[in-house]
């Protein structure tokens, strides 16, 4: 079996009709540990994602989540907990991306391309989660480290002076 994501949720766009979907979902066990490796984070603890579909003219895909992640702190490499929560609009069209106009609206809400019918919601949401991860994790009270000693941090041109006398 071909697997297209870490959390695949597939919405099988000739299925929907002008009433709105809503889905809610956990990720599974097996889905967290997967998409901590994707993400290179120590754990994600848990993925909790409510999504709402319309199909209009456009398929409006909008939602919210929220995950615990454990990420190593930059300084330390202490292990630090911290809680990702983000919402989101996406919108997503059955237009092949050459028969969009030429006209460009730099105010229009950009548009995906529906891809064999089929929109995949769970690889969307973790898309927003990479976004939304603390790129510099630090733990509180962690001062930054120096690779200095204390001699070299007295005049950062010592190295220069012992040149010039030779």
């Amino acid at each position: 079996m071909h697997k297209d994501s870490e959390m695949t949720r597939i919405i099988e766009v000739r299925a929907l009709s002008q009433k709105s979907k809503n889905m809610e979902w956990d990720a599974t066990a097996e889905e967290l540990k997967d998409i901590a490796a994707r993400l290179n984070v120590l754990e994600v603890k848990d993925l909790h994602v409510q999504l709402s579909i319309e199909k209009k003219n456009l398929i409006k895909v909008s939602g919210n989540f929220t995950a615990h992640v454990v990420q190593s702190c930059v300084v330390s490499g202490e292990p630090i907990e911290e809680v990702v929560t983000d919402s989101f609009e996406d919108f997503f069209g059955e237009h092949k991306r050459h028969a969009v106009p030429i006209d460009i609206d730099m105010e229009a809400q950009d548009v995906e391309t529906v891809e064999n019918g089929r929109i995949d919601v769970g690889e969307l949401v973790l898309q927003y989660l990479v976004l939304g991860l603390n790129p510099y994790p630090r733990k509180k009270g962690v001062d930054e480290v120096s690779f200095l000693d204390e001699a070299d941090k007295e005049n950062p041109f010592a190295v220069l002076a012992k040149l010039k006398k030779q």
